[in-house]
């Protein structure tokens, strides 16, 4: 009978023999650690790359002379306070804060393309419009802009430029969070990649 086959203690055959286990992906850690937006560059961030470093002056005296601060990036910090000033917030005035970065990032894009603006005056100012975007979950459009600001990244810096690594970054979150697995594990491996060679 086939019962007392069975409790006869006949072995059965190893359930994984026709399938064996899947290799591990290789996006698996990335994955794991965008669950949330940490690896998302903050407004603070981008203020700190947009600051001016203060040069030590001729001489060997030990006083700083003051940083040239570009119109563009007059504007940019301006616009990065207000959005540190909002991180707190909630509803309403988090959602005003917003839109009025928003709509002063968009002059500040202008002033990015002048003359006498920093080589990644263009993509900060896009980061930083990809931020307000993903804070007020349009999505979409924070990744058409991070993906413009990698653009420019690795026109003006190279691929392996830290502007770039930081860029893949913010790109694959976005990526990550609208459920784009494939899209962000190719990102991720293009940020690997920019690290290697040289990105930091």
């Amino acid at each position: 009978h086939p019962a007392a086959a069975a409790a006869g203690g006949a072995p059965a055959p190893p359930a994984s023999a026709s399938s064996p286990a899947p290799e591990p992906s290789a996006g698996e850690p990335f994955a794991v650690s965008v669950l949330g937006r940490g690896l998302l560059a903050k407004p603070s961030e981008l203020l700190a790359m947009a600051s001016p470093a203060q040069k030590a002056r001729d001489g060997g005296s030990k006083k700083r002379s003051r940083p040239v601060v570009s119109s563009w990036a007059e504007s940019f910090i301006h616009v990065m306070r207000i959005l540190e000033a909002a991180a707190d917030a909630s509803g309403d005035e988090a959602h005003a804060a917003a839109q009025q970065a928003q709509k002063e990032l968009t002059q500040v894009l202008r002033a990015a393309r002048n003359p006498g603006s920093p080589p990644h005056a263009l993509s900060l100012t896009l980061r930083g419009l990809g931020y307000v975007f993903a804070s007020i979950g349009l999505l979409p459009q924070a990744e058409a802009a991070y993906a413009r600001a990698l653009s420019e990244a690795r026109a003006k810096g190279g691929e392996g430029s830290a502007m770039a690594l930081s860029c893949w970054r913010d790109v694959a979150v976005m990526a990550h969070e609208q459920r784009k697995y494939a899209e962000a594990e190719v990102h991720w491996r293009a940020a690997l990649a920019c690290q290697a060679a040289g990105g930091r």
